[in-house]
């Protein structure tokens, strides 16, 4: 379908004899952005002014973008951001790094990599929009408003606040052609490419994707369950079926000790509690090997010797305290690992979900972690999970 009667007219924007000061005006704004919320696109050039007006971004905010995107190569070290007019400069040379990757013309190895904010040129002849080409630079440009929230919110760390006088399009509704099915639902948790899209009680958010938020869908997905870090780790990074057919041959299986273990951490547990009942025990054997009698030393060691070798627990001796020391098997460093590893994961995916949508508090505190991994929820709640 063409796009024709969808784009911006570019004059609407600033041109060459128009004064900054002119197309920052409060009308001149919201003109462009209702404009830009009935067609999901803004141009460029628009942008950039709107930008420039929106004094959310502040000095300090501008500066560190500017060093930290390499704007200073070909720049001044320090850019003037004092009025709306100054800041132009500023964001048009952001706004070329993001979307074209170039510093004043300047590309390739003199600056670090990013990931590019896709831009779009209308083409008169097809009637379309398509991907702008970086390497002809002609014509204006074009982003769409649910990439741009994207964007800031995922790519420029930490994400940048979105523009005011965007900040109320409703997300889902620009991105309904990607994601229809968010627009009917109350609470979703989608992820689209490098960014996970989250509506909760009403309110979306976009997030960038991590191992963290894989699995907080996943435990979404399957509420009430419980699932040990093996497992939860499988479910969301599934191994290569030849790794699968390695793993499922019994002698695989034996020899790195696989089997049982949806059992490992309580047989682990009820292991631990058996031993420390022993303590007693132990220490009455202890004290009757002082006699120096063979067979009473005898057995001493030899229980120290099952202890060690077969229930991995070390006995030591301090004076005439007695105690124990539990080994780490390959098994349970494993295990351990795992469990740190999610655990950690979870916590940032929460973190970040907590800074850009408090609400999401009411359901976060219901992922339980630990030795098992679980969302029981305290009501009811009806999602809709795409992964």
């Amino acid at each position: 379908m063409s796009n024709q009667d969808h784009i911006p007219e570019h004059s609407e924007g600033p041109v060459a004899n128009e004064q900054p000061a002119t197309v920052l005006t409060p009308e001149w704004q919201e003109q462009c952005c209702d404009n830009a919320k009935r067609t999901g696109f803004i141009g460029l050039d628009h942008l950039i002014y709107i930008l420039a007006a929106d004094e959310q971004y502040t000095e300090e905010l501008l500066f560190r973008l500017w060093k930290e995107y390499q704007i200073y190569i070909r720049k001044p070290a320090k850019p003037d951001v004092s009025t709306a007019q100054a800041r132009v400069a500023v964001w048009r040379a952001l706004l070329e790094r993001w979307v074209f990757g170039t510093v004043a013309a300047v590309r390739g190895q003199s600056l670090n990599p990013i990931k590019y904010l896709e831009a779009y040129t209308y083409d008169p002849e097809t009637g379309e929009l398509e991907v702008y080409d970086r390497k002809k630079l002609r014509g204006p440009a074009f982003v769409r408003l649910d990439e741009l929230k994207e964007y800031f919110a995922t790519q420029i760390s930490p994400g940048l606040p979105m523009l005011k006088l965007l900040s109320d399009v409703q997300l889902e509704d620009l991105i309904e052609s990607d994601l229809p099915e968010a627009a009917k639902h109350e609470n979703a948790f989608i992820r689209k490419g490098d960014a996970w899209f989250v509506k909760y009680a009403g309110k979306s958010v976009i997030l960038k994707h991590s191992q963290g938020m894989s699995y907080i869908a996943f435990l979404l997905a399957n509420k009430g369950k419980d699932f040990y870090p093996h497992e939860l780790n499988v479910q969301v990074n599934p191994v290569l079926p030849a790794e699968q057919d390695i793993l499922s041959n019994p002698a695989v299986r034996t020899q790195y000790g696989l089997d049982g273990y949806e059992d490992v951490y309580e047989e682990l547990e009820l292991r631990k509690k058996f031993i420390k009942s022993c303590l007693p025990h132990l220490d009455e054997l202890f004290q009757k090997s002082k006699s120096g009698k063979a067979e009473d030393i005898e057995e001493w060691e030899r229980v120290k010797s099952i202890l060690r070798n077969e229930y991995n627990y070390e006995v030591l001796v301090n004076g005439e305290r007695v105690s124990l020391r539990e080994g780490r098997s390959k098994l349970r460093k494993e295990f351990d690992r795992l469990r740190k590893n999610i655990t950690k994961a979870i916590g940032k995916a929460k973190k970040a979900m907590l800074k850009n949508l408090p609400e999401a508090e009411s359901f976060l505190s219901d992922i339980h972690t630990g030795n098992k991994f679980s969302y029981k929820p305290s009501k009811e709640i009806n999602w809709h999970i795409t992964t």
